[in-house]
């Protein structure tokens, strides 16, 4: 399972939200699927998201994990 399963954060407000994988064996990579939001970024080799959003919105994005 990759915790968090989802996230919420405060319009104009910095987030950095680390992933993680419970069970499995790693060391994991990160890959997306869909399009994140203007203003967010995603680490494919840490699992981190961050940055901020400007306005309001629900978006859906996936997040796989994928041993190294």
């Amino acid at each position: 399972a990759i915790l968090p399963s989802s996230i919420s954060a405060p319009v104009n407000t910095p987030l950095s939200v680390q992933f993680a994988v419970q069970g499995g064996t790693g060391p994991f990579t990160w890959a997306l699927t869909g399009k994140l939001d203007a203003g967010l970024t995603f680490n494919t080799q840490t699992g981190v998201l961050s940055g901020g959003v400007a306005f309001a919105q629900v978006a859906t994005t996936k997040l796989k994990k994928a041993t190294k």
